[in-house]
């Protein structure tokens, strides 16, 4: 078998300021331990701390063995500026462990869909990867998810299924002996008995015997001896062959007792107070062959309560010799339900103007209760009435109860940017500048006219400007007002505030005869 990997990273987004083209990315570095105790790093891609560029980056770590099988954690570094910020995906599977028997050509592998939110609201799946339920062969296949919204960011999940064959099918025996009756004189300390010796085949074609605990003519005593024949195939699984030798003497002898059951554990789930358990019922022997079972405390499919309960068979033969198989059940609570938790917020979404960095966000903690009566708050990522910068915050509440159950409250914050306020015009004729006047000679119809532009600003440094008339433009022997100039930021054309801002502004402009 392949080293196992411990602490794979999942992939890992980090944001940098627009105009940036790289950042340092730092994660805890992957291990690897393996059955023969000696697996190394063959290979990697990438340390802790290396510098990674915009856009997406695969980090490789391979382990092997001495005996050459490999192992790959792979995840990627996603680095994006802070001008697009991607969809945020939730539920990426970890890679999955798939193993089939030794023989199967493919295995089904199952996961949980990944879904994925974006700031615009509209993220959609780009490719149709495979499908929960689907067949994957032996061996490693990356399966993945690609999410867009309509900006075009983009956002990756990506796992593994690893399908590895595994032997877990015990060898397979043939003609292992049915328990064996002997008869022999009263008196007598032991008799000779003889069987066939069993064998075993596997599916890996090689089963051995590893042990045996008496062979055919050894010497056995009054009373019932277990003989016992254990096989191993080449992966560990073992399977063995038991019967009973029966030594009867031809004189006084209380019935022989066979299959009385072992103590029986039954595990129950914290708050029920009895439960049903089955055993086989025990048989017996005798040398007289008229034996009864004359007494038993309890049936198969009795209830038992919460503890220690003995239960009692007493067998009796025609001679009044009697045997007795005794055995207990024992019925123990165990707490497998984790916390319930109650008021788990959903997604915080809220917009803050152009320019403020972030807002205060408040919301009511959630609790949990248990079965146990006892649920406790194990971590709290973030906490209410606290600031939380724009962009995205995944918040995450774990509750744990006595018995080491958990249960997981997770929500994000989205904090969005909007832009309200129009642009400021400077230097408009008419208003915060004198009119225009020009003088012509008596007789003229029109004059070029110029004049000294209005500009404006605006809080996103973006503002594109129209005009009905420019300077340099032919104007009449009239007073007239123009509409002169609108002026819009870009807000129009940003995601966080369709629709903008407009401003219209009129000055006078008039020509007057000589």
């Amino acid at each position: 078998m392949p080293p196992v990997i411990t602490d794979c990273p999942s992939d890992i987004q980090v944001f940098v300021e627009l105009g940036a083209t790289t950042t340092r990315v730092f994660w805890s570095i992957p291990t690897a331990t393996d059955i023969s105790g000696v697996v190394r790093l063959i290979t990697r891609s990438h340390a802790p701390g290396s510098f990674f560029p915009i856009g997406r980056t695969v980090v490789t770590y391979i382990f092997a063995d001495i005996g050459g099988s490999t192992a790959v954690c792979e995840f990627a570094v996603i680095v994006t500026t802070e001008g697009s910020i991607p969809p945020v995906i939730s539920g990426c599977p970890s890679d999955i462990q798939v193993l089939i028997e030794l023989g199967t050509p493919t295995g089904r592998a199952f996961w949980v869909i990944p879904t994925a939110t974006g700031i615009s609201g509209v993220v959609s799946l780009l490719n149709q990867p495979q499908q929960p339920g689907d067949s994957f062969p032996n061996g490693r296949t990356v399966v993945t998810y690609i999410f867009a919204d309509n900006s075009g960011s983009t956002s990756v999940c990506e796992f593994a299924v690893i399908v590895t064959t595994v032997d877990t099918t015990p060898p397979e025996i043939i003609e292992c002996p049915s328990d064996i009756s002997v008869l022999f004189e009263f008196g007598a300390p032991t008799v000779q008995v003889f069987w066939a010796i069993p064998t075993a085949t596997d599916i890996s074609g090689v089963a051995e015997l590893i042990n045996q605990s008496q062979q055919p003519g050894d010497f056995f005593p009054p009373g019932v001896t277990e003989v016992i024949y254990i096989f191993e195939d080449s992966s560990g699984n073992r399977a063995d062959c038991q019967f009973a030798v029966i030594a009867i003497t031809e004189g006084p002898m209380s019935p022989v007792i066979t299959d009385c059951p072992s103590n029986i554990q039954v595990f129950v789930e914290l708050g029920a107070t009895t439960t049903r358990v089955f055993w086989p019922i025990p048989t017996v022997l005798d040398i007289f062959g008229d034996v009864a079972l004359v007494e038993r405390t309890q049936a198969p499919g009795s209830f038992f309560p919460i503890g220690r309960t003995v239960v009692t068979y007493i067998f009796a033969d025609s001679s009044g010799s009697t045997a007795v198989c005794e055995f207990a059940v024992i019925v123990t609570t165990e707490d497998t339900v984790p916390p319930n938790i109650v008021n788990c917020p959903v997604m915080i979404g809220r917009t803050v103007e152009l320019g403020i960095p972030g807002l205060i966000i408040s919301w009511e903690v959630p609790t949990a209760t248990d079965i146990s009566g006892t649920s406790m708050l194990a971590s709290e990522s973030n906490r209410p009435n606290t600031f939380y910068p724009i962009g995205v915050t995944q918040v995450v509440y774990t509750f744990r109860d006595a018995s080491g159950n958990e249960a997981v409250c997770a929500f994000s914050i989205v904090i969005s940017i909007v832009d309200t306020t129009p642009p400021a015009i400077m230097q408009c004729p008419g208003i915060d500048a004198p009119d225009v006047l020009e003088i012509v000679e008596l007789g003229t119809t029109s004059a070029i006219v110029t004049f000294t532009e209005p500009s404006a600003t605006d809080l996103s440094n973006a503002v594109t400007t129209s005009s009905t008339c420019n300077s340099g433009d032919r104007f009449p022997i009239r007073p007239v007002w123009y509409n002169a100039m609108q002026i819009r930021d870009l807000a129009p054309n940003s995601m966080v505030n369709p629709g903008g801002q407009d401003r219209y502004y009129f000055f006078p402009s008039w020509h007057t005869p000589h």
